[in-house]
């Protein structure tokens, strides 16, 4: 297969086993910045330039698989008014007009420990920040055996005394315990790794391995594919002049928005049994 595209937009495509057939899957990925609130289109080198130092390892931002509805994701470092401060706040706020689409807001906090008061565990007081905390899933609450976060800490089942804490919540959620069954809070993508991050899932049995492998299921549910965390997924695409707001993620502490601009990458596809017949390929955003 042979990609034709322009500098600007990163673009991936590969073919998806499906029962009776097989599918092509096109992802667009394209960035952009905004000056004196008009949108100016950057290259596709910046797009992963930004994406170096603020990119979690084993985390790509997406896995060019079929997703039945939009959702966001954020990669970034919380920022906070001085290495001395103990807290801060990050959040994301995504508006159509005068409409809430989605918000999320987390509290962020320096180095902690597990305390032991009479055998009861207490968050103990954090430590300065010191430095601008990368947003990963490492720092929020969990362990190797969380199903959705086995990259966390802050999560014992005993011999929690002493121990350290998750350093993200979510803002008005705070964990009370090390034993606690609570959800991590994050922007990313779930971690990949997790047990839970694949399901439910569809049916592997005999008919699968027959009739329709080496593609999915055909009972496969379509949000197996989603990556973000679920209060990050939206009911409808994402539209022209949707506007994306986040605070506390950048080094001046300035509230940082953008605007989606009325760009559509437009994609089209050739076979070799005839070449000059051009077929679009719908994308949602």
């Amino acid at each position: 297969m042979r990609i034709i595209k322009p500098r600007a937009i990163s673009l991936a495509g590969h073919p998806m086993a499906i029962p009776n057939g097989t599918q092509l899957m096109v992802t667009s990925l394209t960035s952009f910045k905004m000056v004196d609130d008009e949108p100016i289109l950057c290259s596709e080198q910046d797009i992963w330039k930004a994406l170096k130092d603020v990119l979690p390892k084993k985390t790509v931002p997406d896995l060019g698989l079929p997703k039945p509805r939009s959702e966001w994701l954020a990669f970034a470092k919380a920022y906070f008014s001085s290495p001395t401060d103990k807290a801060t706040l990050a959040s994301v706020k995504i508006m159509r007009g005068k409409n809430n689409l989605s918000e999320k807001k987390l509290f962020i906090s320096g180095p902690r420990i597990w305390k032991n008061y009479a055998g009861i565990a207490m968050p103990g007081e954090p430590g300065p920040l010191g430095e601008p905390l990368l947003l990963d899933w490492s720092h929020a609450f969990g362990n190797k055996d969380n199903s959705i976060n086995p990259r966390g800490v802050g999560q014992y089942s005993d011999a929690w005394a002493g121990k350290p804490m998750q350093q993200i919540d979510y803002e008005n959620k705070f964990v009370a315990s090390p034993q606690e069954n609570a959800y991590p809070a994050g922007f990313g993508p779930l971690p990949i790794e997790a047990s839970s991050r694949f399901k439910p899932k569809g049916t592997y049995n005999e008919h699968w391995r027959k009739e329709e492998y080496p593609a999915f299921p055909s009972d496969t549910p379509p949000e197996q594919f989603m990556l973000s965390p679920k209060d990050q997924r939206l009911d409808h695409p994402f539209q022209t002049g949707d506007t994306i707001q986040c605070s506390g993620m950048h080094p001046n502490g300035e509230l940082i928005e953008w605007v989606l601009p009325d760009w559509h990458a437009r994609v089209y596809v050739t076979f070799k049994a005839n070449p000059t017949q051009l077929i679009p390929v719908t994308l949602n955003l």
